[in-house]
């Protein structure tokens, strides 16, 4: 995991270390999204193509209430098929993919809940011991961990490179910009345009700060 470029080859090892440790059928890892209140399907391993492609979807936990309420409480969901008190929208995502149990486990971080880590299983229905929840648990913290150090890089790379007090792209970034788009034009033969735009009494809103920036001039 610590040796993984992205997000999503860190998440992949989880998935398959977890499949495997647990013996399930299937094993999927879900970003929770708080600003959408939403899950994202981020890396996915199973025993026998399935056929589902799903990764990157963006889930409503209005339409997922199994896995809201996970979140919510932060504790981990064990179904199986034969439950009668299984909610009707996780029993029919049961049937659909042909699944027997399904154990849903809170990806813990120490910014809150990064997400859900699930574990399928085709071939039975699943009663999980101490030692294996335990596994489980300790696993789904470490995908915790990765979506959470992940985030806070994307926060970092999105201060640098944006203005605080508008949003906007900041002047490193638009030299950035520009250079690329200066390459891009080169390698096509093709031109590109820039257009600049002076807004009256704009500074007011920089008052504070006094920078000399020769694109204004």
């Amino acid at each position: 995991v610590a040796s993984a470029y992205t997000l999503e080859e860190a998440l992949a090892s989880v998935t398959r270390c977890a499949a495997d440790v647990l013996g399930v059928s299937e094993c999927l890892v879900f970003e929770y999204m708080e600003e959408l209140d939403a899950i994202i399907p981020r890396a996915y391993w199973e025993a026998s193509p399935s056929g589902w492609d799903g990764l990157g979807q963006v889930l409503l936990l209005s339409e997922c209430p199994a896995e809201a309420g996970v979140l919510a409480s932060r504790k981990p969901l064990l179904e199986n098929l034969s439950d009668p008190d299984l909610h009707p929208a996780s029993r029919e995502a049961l049937e659909k993919w042909g699944e027997k149990s399904c154990l849903t486990v809170p990806m813990l971080s120490a910014d809150g809940p990064m997400g859900l880590l699930t574990f399928w299983d085709t071939a039975r229905e699943r009663l999980y011991s101490d030692d294996e929840m335990a596994v489980a648990t300790g696993l789904a913290e470490l995908a915790g961990e990765c979506v959470r150090s992940n985030k806070l890089v994307r926060r970092l790379e999105r201060l640098s490179s944006t203005d605080p007090v508008t949003g906007l792209a900041n002047h490193r970034q638009i030299h950035e910009i520009l250079g690329k788009e200066q390459a891009r034009s080169a390698r096509s033969g093709t031109p590109f345009t820039v257009v600049m735009i002076d807004i009256d009494q704009f500074k007011l809103l920089n008052a504070n700060v006094e920078v000399h920036d020769p694109w204004v001039d």
